[in-house]
């Protein structure tokens, strides 16, 4: 059975920082005691250190986190991070995957950080340790659960990056602003509780990623069926011959 592969992210991706985490399981994921990718290193800290000697032109695999502790149909990875000297806009990644389950097929889905501000907030230029969020739902009604998630970076410029506190934490509500935020311009640009409008994009992004794999999911059934009736049209006229 092929995989599906449903681009959720770039929706994802811009924030669901509006969003405030209820009580949830967090788990915390041990980093020195990963099996990491090429060009990650590991810090006397524990820390995730990533300089390469080269711009990156696809993304690059840190570490996957197999059966994941997820209950619920919403979960995030959020930790620290702190990169200095990012000539050109980069971002971490990760990969949601989902088994089959009956009629339907393996999906993965992406979230990505590159909103303006926030802990989805893109790496680009110098920044202190700050926070940073990689959420994800799954509301295809399905009560599917990850089998593995995979985090990655995409940094296609000079510079380097560092990663601690790094924990998956499920699951989360949704809470909706009584008012739309406004940005503020006092606000440091890489401030996780400066205010500003760009945050209500990953509600939005959410939804329409959502609503895609949904229809996937719709289309592949009609499409499912179409094929049995067919089949069973041709049997009934085998049988009257």
């Amino acid at each position: 059975m092929k995989n599906t592969i449903l681009p959720l992210s770039l929706t994802t991706t811009l924030l669901l920082a509006a969003h405030s985490l209820s009580a949830a399981d967090t788990t915390a994921i041990h980093l020195a005691g990963q099996k990491l990718g090429p060009q990650v290193k590991t810090t006397a800290e524990g820390n995730l250190r990533i300089a390469p000697e080269n711009p990156l032109s696809t993304a690059l695999d840190l570490f996957e986190i197999k059966s994941p502790q997820i209950r619920g149909e919403s979960f995030v990875i959020e930790g620290e991070i702190r990169y200095a000297d990012v000539d050109q806009a980069g971002f971490l990644e990760m990969w949601t995957h989902l088994p089959a389950k009956g009629d339907l097929p393996k999906v993965q889905f992406f979230s990505r950080t590159m909103a303006i501000s926030g802990p989805m907030q893109k790496i680009h230029g110098s920044s202190d340790w700050r926070s940073f969020q990689l959420p994800a739902m799954i509301d295809d009604g399905s009560k599917r659960l990850p089998t593995k998630l995979d985090l990655n970076l995409y940094l296609p410029g000079k510079g380097w990056v560092e990663i601690r506190n790094v924990s998956v934490r499920s699951p989360y509500s949704i809470t909706t602003p009584t008012a739309p935020a406004t940005a503020d311009s006092d606000a440091a640009p890489n401030n996780p509780e400066s205010p500003s409008t760009d945050k209500l994009a990953g509600l939005v992004g959410t939804v329409v990623g959502v609503a895609i794999a949904v229809t996937a999911m719709l289309l592949y059934r009609a499409k499912r069926n179409k094929e049995l009736r067919q089949m069973s049209h041709i049997d009934t006229t085998s049988s009257q011959k």
